[in-house]
């Protein structure tokens, strides 16, 4: 404690005696014969500035005149609704004929066409004369390449010729194997040339004058076939009768051709269709006809043919005995 007071005792002459040094120094310099120093004059106060305008306060702004509202537009008349129209019945008016001119016809040359030879359409089977003893189709080809077809009655039950379109042809040539059957002792059927270039597709013989009534039989015999190739084709036939129905049914029964045959029996006589099982390979349905001959029908003979001409036959056949 004693030691902060003395620090502060000393520092205290130290100031004291710095200043009395300079208060020597300061008079010494002068001498004793210097003037005092003129004291300086004072400086003139600053004229005070003078206080700035107030700035002149700006007009205010004049409103602006509200905008005037406008005036509602007036609301749009109504239009009227248009008067509908009456509707005006239109007079008829006649109509003027007008004489049509004749115009002239200009000549066209006509083209020539190459015929195509057409096979011409087999005439339909008309009904045999009661004192017909078989049919034949004759079978021809025209200077044009046609094909005609003529059915024709036969009258004579002769076996060993046929009589025929103004014509006789021998049925007993040795050379003709298409012509059956020597063991037939009432009926011939097949395929013989004649004269003129014609072919024969026939049946004929002795037609049974006493039928059976009751009964059933059946028949093994053979059958021609033209159309189905380019040559003749021959084969088996098989028939079923019912003497009391007057019914019958068939088949015949050729390499790569199958027929079937239905008929119904009028007196001594049948009509009926040959069907093929492939009609892809023989199209169409054939027309039947035939006759039964010799005694108690123990033979039967008969044609068939489209009515195209396509496709067509003979056939014949013996009553098998059991």
């Amino acid at each position: 404690m004693s030691h902060f007071k003395n620090s502060i005792s000393k520092l205290s002459l130290i100031v004291l005696t710095s200043v009395a040094v300079t208060a020597c120094g300061s008079g010494g310099g002068n001498g004793g014969n210097s003037s005092p120093s003129q004291p300086q004059q004072p400086q003139q106060p600053q004229q005070p500035q003078q206080p700035q305008q107030p700035q002149q306060p700006q007009q205010p702004q004049q409103p602006q005149q509200p905008q005037q509202p406008q005036q509602p537009q007036q609301p749009q008349q109504p239009q009227q609704p248009q008067q509908p129209q009456q509707p005006q019945p239109q007079q008829p008016q006649p109509q003027q004929p007008q004489p049509q001119q004749p115009q002239p016809q200009q000549p066209q040359p006509q083209q020539p066409q190459p015929q195509q030879p057409q096979p011409q359409q087999p005439q339909p089977q008309q009904p045999q004369p009661h004192n017909a003893t078989g049919a034949a189709l004759a079978v021809s080809v025209s200077d044009h390449g046609e094909q005609v077809i003529k059915n024709l009655a036969i009258t004579d039950s002769n076996l060993t010729e046929l009589n025929v379109d103004g014509q006789k042809i021998n049925l007993t040539s040795e050379l003709d194997k298409l012509v059956c059957c020597s063991d037939h002792s009432d009926s011939r059927f097949g395929v013989i040339s004649g004269n003129n270039n014609t072919d024969y597709v026939f049946y004929n013989g002795n037609p049974t004058k006493e039928m059976p009534i009751i009964g059933t039989a059946e028949y093994l015999g053979g059958v021609v076939l033209l159309g189905a190739s380019e040559s003749v084709e021959t084969g088996k036939a098989l028939f079923k009768v019912n003497f009391e129905n007057k019914t019958l049914t068939g088949t015949f029964n050729v390499p790569r051709f199958a027929i079937t045959v239905d008929g119904q029996i009028k007196n001594n006589s049948f009509t009926g269709t040959a069907t093929p099982k492939d009609s892809a390979v023989l199209p169409g349905i054939a027309k039947v006809e035939g006759k039964f001959y010799g005694d108690q029908a123990k033979e039967m003979g008969g044609l068939f043919t489209t009515d195209d001409g396509t496709w067509g036959g003979s056939f014949g056949a013996q009553k098998q005995n059991y």
